[in-house]
């Protein structure tokens, strides 16, 4: 039993907990030491599989420094395609200018976009007497606009250039393309050209509802003598 007990290098601390020291072997329930790197090898599969509670972590370490060639498959929860920043854009030719009228037409649109939250910009020039308008939308619905950006110029006799400039937070339930698209002003004859836009796929997004700086507006009180 001696002999035994000398093959496995137990050693028993104060409070009578047994601990694998180097060359003996792990005991299971209690915490082991060890003076040296300890390696495991199965050359016919997963050397080390570690089950615990579904709501407890299977593995703790005590360092926050890197592992070298540790792989997981998400983050936060999140994939590595999720994590991932991708851009997606369009453009109209620069030579072309597209007629307004009171049905929106697109300025500029994006190929079809996959699901996740996206910051979308997007800028154009309206030409004309009439002035003009765009909104980011999956469609030409007006109803459902996400923001809308233009002007109708001071009178409608004189020919003016109106720029466009949009930005919103969006977030992709079902997989389509986000596009500008631009309607006239008060009056017919104006066009859109140099529309574009893109969209670039966040991890996170916070929106605000509430504008950053708060004015109080004074009370004026009239008092008539």
């Amino acid at each position: 039993m001696a002999g035994g007990i000398g093959a496995l290098a137990l050693t028993v601390g104060g409070l009578g907990i047994a601990t694998a020291a180097n060359g003996g072997s792990l005991v299971l329930g209690h915490s082991n030491t060890a003076t040296s790197t300890t390696t495991l090898k199965d050359k016919h599969g997963t050397p080390l599989s570690l089950v615990g509670k579904k709501s407890k972590p299977p593995l703790k370490v005590n360092s926050s420094k890197q592992v070298k060639h540790l792989n997981a498959s998400l983050v936060g929860g999140q994939s590595a395609s999720q994590l991932a920043v991708h851009g997606y854009s369009g453009q109209t030719q620069f030579s072309v200018e597209i007629p307004l009228t009171d049905t929106p037409v697109v300025g500029a649109q994006t190929p079809v976009l996959p699901k996740g939250t996206y910051l979308i910009n997007s800028a154009a020039m309206i030409q004309g007497a009439g002035g003009g308008f765009c909104f980011l939308n999956t469609s030409n619905d007006q109803e459902d606009a996400v923001q809308w950006g233009g002007g109708e110029p001071g009178s409608a006799s004189t020919f003016s250039y109106t720029p466009v400039a949009l930005s919103a937070m969006v977030t992709v339930h079902t997989p389509v393309a986000w596009g500008a698209y631009c309607v006239e002003g008060d009056a017919a004859g104006s066009t859109v050209y140099n529309a574009g836009i893109t969209a670039i796929r966040v991890a996170t997004d916070s929106v605000g509802t509430k504008p950053s700086v708060a004015r109080k507006h004074a009370t004026v009180t009239t008092r008539v003598p």
